[in-house]
């Protein structure tokens, strides 16, 4: 393998079915990772079943794993940290991947997330100093403001993988926009450190249940453009969000 310039990571803790789900998707869209051409992947195995450990190891992926310490609530809120507990964990699973990252630009991915061709090369092409890289995607819902609405499945056993495939076909041009989801997430590594990582957890309001503006995914893009450094979506960096994918299944 070259020295690695790209690190691409995503978390795991309870499917192995997501687990060999987003395998593929990496090597079946990804070919810098798939002809080791300087780009590294590896899984988060965060908080991880044993049936997950297992597995990752039976199948030989790359990974590494983080077990956190579970904190209460109140011990949350004092940290300014609300509701719901485990995203605590989950964000210091992300800080822990951005960490063990060997390249000058990392990639986040998350479990329920269907790649397409071009999906890095295209997020790579718009990253520059002083930028982060968002891609846009196609929601079951219409939980993030400027996304795709489509439904083309919730589980990776009963996806329309041409349908969805063909619909970003349609969709993609090139351009940024400013309004999308958090992730895929394309930044320079160093860029996450100016910021102190992601707070670990969503932002509370008067109490551990109120969580009135940010989650910890905003707040880390703010405190990145309060640093100078702007986040946009590509337009032609396209996913389809299966969403809540471990936790439904």
């Amino acid at each position: 393998m070259l020295g690695v310039n790209v690190s691409i990571f995503c978390l795991i803790y309870r499917s192995t079915q997501y687990m060999d789900f987003m395998y593929r998707q990496v090597m079946r869209f990804t070919p810098s990772v798939r002809e080791d051409w300087g780009t590294e992947f590896f899984f988060v195995l965060n908080d991880p079943t044993p049936e997950v450990e297992q597995h990752a190891r039976d199948m030989n992926y790359p990974f590494t794993i983080v077990n956190n310490v579970i904190h209460t609530n109140e011990e949350l809120f004092a940290k300014g940290i609300g509701c719901p507990e485990y995203m605590n964990r989950v964000y210091a699973g992300y800080n822990m991947g951005i960490q063990l990252s060997k390249g000058e630009i990392v990639v986040m991915l998350c479990s329920d997330q269907c790649l397409s061709p071009d999906w890095l090369e295209n997020l790579l092409k718009y990253l520059a100093p002083g930028t982060c890289i968002t891609s846009m995607s196609i929601e079951r819902d219409t939980t993030f403001p400027g996304t795709y609405y489509g439904q083309f499945g919730n589980h990776p056993n009963n996806l329309n993988v041409n349908g969805y495939l063909d619909r970003i076909k349609k969709l993609k041009t090139t351009g940024l926009v400013r309004k999308g989801a958090f992730m895929p997430l394309a930044m320079y590594r160093a860029d996450a450190f100016k910021v102190g990582l992601f707070p670990e957890g969503n932002i509370a309001g008067r109490s551990f249940e109120d969580i009135p503006v940010e989650c910890g995914d905003e707040r880390f893009i703010t405190n990145l453009r309060d640093k100078g450094i702007e986040r946009y979506v590509s337009l032609d960096s396209i996913i389809y969000h299966i969403k809540e994918g471990e936790r439904d299944e």
